[in-house]
């Protein structure tokens, strides 16, 4: 398995801000993300990366610390502490994922039915269109709290990149198994991150999207002056 290039390309550890590197696990769509300093590290399952605070993991990314143990320690990664640790200090983005995660999977109101109402839909027309059409059609795009890909899509006509995250896995893997079902995988890549601590590269996009998330991030402020720095000073995008 290998990750998306311009996603491998761009992320950072939201710990100490330094490169990563991919690491993939034997016969598995499973890996992990090292940083330099080869203390910190992210778990990558089942082709989804995991970039944030360990105390925010998954279960499934959990899992991997638990089933590949052996591998890891072969390669010098120790699990991290605070895995297992209450995220007391993480505590608005923990609810935000648990309820995002529950309406990635329920029936009676799920996401999807929410936006493909009449209203939202035309709403969310009206604005991409005006936007879209001010974006060069090669340029690389990040979206932030890109839910199951509301957002993101919009931006993926032309020859565009985009890439998302979410800081629920459920919505990301709806975004990412979406990607796959239209033939868009090659130009659309998702991850689970903390829109608290961006973990990307600055001055790497042509366009940084939030759409509907700045209410729910613990301060939306930080958020909008890290989306900013992610930001190329030498193209025509913007922020949305």
């Amino acid at each position: 398995m290998t990750l998306h290039t311009d996603l491998l390309r761009v992320l950072r550890c939201p710990a100490s801000g330094s490169a990563l590197s991919f690491e993939p696990l034997p016969g598995a769509e499973h890996g992990v993300l090292v940083a330099q300093d080869a203390v910190h590290w992210y778990p990558v399952v089942d082709g989804i990366p995991e970039v944030l605070a360990p105390e925010l993991w998954s279960e499934q990314a959990k899992g991997l610390v638990d089933g590949w143990a052996d591998r890891l320690a072969a390669l010098g990664l120790k699990p991290p502490q605070g895995l297992h640790a209450a995220p007391t200090s993480l505590q608005a983005q923990q609810e935000q994922r648990t309820h995002f995660d529950h309406y990635a999977d329920r029936s009676d109101q799920d996401y999807q039915a929410y936006q493909q109402s009449p209203f939202w839909r035309a709403v969310d027309q009206w604005l991409f269109q005006r936007w879209t059409v001010r974006v060069p059609a090669d340029a690389l795009v990040l979206d932030i709290g890109c839910a199951d890909g509301r957002s993101a899509f919009q931006w993926a006509g032309e020859r565009r990149t985009v890439l998302g995250f979410d800081i629920s896995r459920r919505m990301v893997e709806c975004a990412r198994e979406r990607a796959i079902r239209e033939g868009l995988a090659h130009r659309m890549a998702f991850a689970v991150a903390d829109g608290d601590r961006l973990p990307f590269a600055e001055a790497s996009f042509d366009v940084v999207c939030t759409y509907g998330v700045l209410h729910h991030v613990p301060n939306a402020a930080r958020t909008l002056q890290a989306a900013c720095r992610l930001l190329r000073t030498d193209t025509g995008g913007g922020g949305g």
